[in-house]
């Protein structure tokens, strides 16, 4: 619950103090901190009647109790302060508690202005997840609320459709053709933007594979890649063909040319060596000068056409 505590810095006093008093109550402190359970008065050993000394003990033991708690409370309250608020700490978390109280309870009207002007200036992005922004704009309105000024339900949603980027114009525009006016609910609006913003926001696993590897490549995948180069065999060069004739000492060239850069771009393809396939021949019928109704059959073959 100690992380649901908002830090106080004087403008947001009516939401901590609900949040704060209710952290308090959990642990047993509130008595201390409202003044309820004040603490014990020291026996005077002089006193007339004198008091025994076992009843000075116990009351001292009580005063040691009270101060313990105390300083568990006045703790509690500092560390949720910002430190610019540290000029109201008193020596008990009553006093320190009745001063805050009376510095902030009452908001001014600049104080107020300065949140609605916040809410008014925020934006939902369209390249993140909205949720930052939304949850932003209720706390907003819920400080506005605490400090007297509640925005109307219709209101709260119209703000937020005001807010959203242009990518979720289909929400808003499906809300307003939808839903009446006094029906807009910011709550039900939120949650059918979280679910588009989902819809469109890539999945991790997708963004994951997009991610160019830095370090070396995969080793296992280069080895496999030299077997496949030793082992695979080598081209037979077609006759006739021009890129498989040799030069010099009759030697046949590769049928894949370049420098650099057909290098590199062979490095990151994982597609094996090029071999040439057999193609079977194939019939196609076209029609023949001979006469507009009759055809002629040929076969392509490898090396030649034959009719």
């Amino acid at each position: 619950m100690e992380d649901r505590i908002l830090m106080l810095d004087g403008s947001n006093y009516l939401e901590w103090e609900k949040i704060m008093s209710a952290y308090l109550r959990s642990k047993g402190l509130w008595q201390i901190t409202s003044g309820g359970d004040v603490r014990p008065t020291p026996l005077d050993p002089t006193a007339d009647p004198k008091p025994s000394a076992a009843n000075i003990a116990e009351c001292n033991k009580e005063i040691a109790d009270w101060d313990k708690e105390n300083d568990k409370a006045l703790g509690l309250i500092q560390m949720k302060c910002t430190i610019n608020l540290s000029t109201y700490d008193e020596s008990t978390s009553c006093s320190t508690w009745n001063g805050l109280k009376k510095a902030f309870a009452t908001p001014t009207a600049t104080a107020v202005f300065n949140n609605f002007q916040k809410l008014l200036a925020i934006k939902v992005l369209g390249n993140k997840h909205p949720g930052s922004e939304m949850d932003e704009m209720w706390t907003l309105m819920e400080r506005l609320k605490a400090n007297q000024v509640d925005l109307p339900k219709f209101l709260r949603a119209f703000l937020l459709l005001h807010a959203l980027p242009s990518s979720l114009g289909a929400v808003v525009t499906v809300q307003l053709q939808t839903v009446a006016a006094t029906d807009l609910d910011f709550q039900s609006i939120r949650s059918v933007v979280q679910l588009e913003s989902e819809r469109k926001t890539p999945s991790l696993a997708h963004r994951l594979s997009a991610v160019k590897h830095k370090g070396p490549a995969d080793p296992s995948f280069q080895q496999q890649k030299k077997h496949n180069r030793s082992s695979a065999p080598a081209p037979e060069a077609p006759s006739g063909s021009s890129d498989y004739k040799g030069k010099g000492k009759g030697k046949t060239r590769r049928a894949f040319r370049g420098g650099k850069k057909n290098k590199q771009q062979h490095f990151h393809s994982h597609i094996a060596d090029a071999v040439l396939i057999d193609i079977p021949p194939t019939i196609v019928s076209q029609p023949s000068h001979a006469g507009p109704m009759t055809t002629t059959i040929a076969s392509f073959g490898k090396g030649s056409i034959s009719y």
